[in-house]
């Protein structure tokens, strides 16, 4: 392939660029409402009046004993039941709640629909 020819190529591919709609978040993701819950709760460990025992933060907003992910149990880990999915999970579950009062519709969390977790231990697994 020619020079000519490869730039034409390169010039074809940047202008089909623009006609792709840009990808972004899920929608419950871009939501400013959705964004400063998660912020407060990182910072706080709390979801309005809902704290998590695994997200040990002092009275002055720091955590206790070094960084909060440092702090969860492995198995907590491993089944990605953390501070920051918490946080996710219950500030998804407020926001939701909010939009259901105000009439609107369910919008995708990180790519996934709001579902409420079940809690089943599954020794097999």
């Amino acid at each position: 392939m020619n020079r000519m020819a490869l730039c034409r190529l390169i010039l074809l591919f940047f202008s089909l660029s623009f006609l792709v709609p840009s990808l972004d978040a899920s929608e419950g993701d871009a939501d400013p409402i959705y964004k400063a819950c998660l912020e407060e709760c990182e910072k706080s460990g709390c979801v309005g009046e809902r704290c998590f025992q695994h997200c040990n933060f002092s009275s002055d907003g720091k955590p206790i004993d070094g960084l909060w992910y440092l702090q969860e149990p492995l198995y907590q880990k491993w089944k990605q039941w953390d501070c920051r999915t918490d946080c996710r999970y219950h500030c998804m579950l407020a926001r939701e709640e909010q939009r259901e009062k105000l009439g609107d519709k369910p919008v995708k969390y990180h790519g996934k629909w709001p579902f409420r977790r079940v809690y089943i231990w599954d020794p097999g697994s």
